[in-house]
């Protein structure tokens, strides 16, 4: 969202973004500690309505609620945090040594599944495949 105060000097509307669940951009008040929590407060508002969005769309799948989907996520967003993109795996390889690995979100939770998958299966292969 556009910031939607005016320029003293040209009397046009500031071209900056909005803080996130503000009006005004950091440099028109955005950055004073009140505006950042009635900013917070503003979304943290929108978070149940966000949710019984996506519950009401996973419910009903014959419909394209494709628009209220994608509201609903960027309200999530915005409030709770993104997934990583990536994430950082730290362990200890051969000989004790330090073993740091970045994969994505996704990568990861394949494997997770894959482990439990072998837990479950005791008899099947513990290595996720390709």
């Amino acid at each position: 969202m556009r910031c939607t105060a005016t320029s003293k000097v040209k009397g046009q509307q500031c071209g900056n973004e909005a803080i996130p669940g503000g009006n005004v951009c950091r440099y028109h008040g955005g950055a004073a500690p009140q505006v950042k929590l009635a900013a917070h407060l503003r979304l943290a508002a929108l978070i149940d309505p966000a949710i019984g969005v996506l519950a009401a769309n996973m419910r009903d799948r014959k419909k394209n609620p494709a628009v209220a989907q994608r509201a609903a996520e960027d309200v999530l967003d915005r409030a709770v945090g993104k997934t990583p993109e990536t994430i950082r795996l730290v362990g200890s390889g051969e000989g004790g040594a330090i073993q740091v690995e970045d994969v994505s979100a996704a990568e990861f939770v394949r494997r997770e599944l894959a482990r439990v998958a072998a837990r479950s299966n005791p008899g099947s292969d513990p290595k996720p495949t390709e």
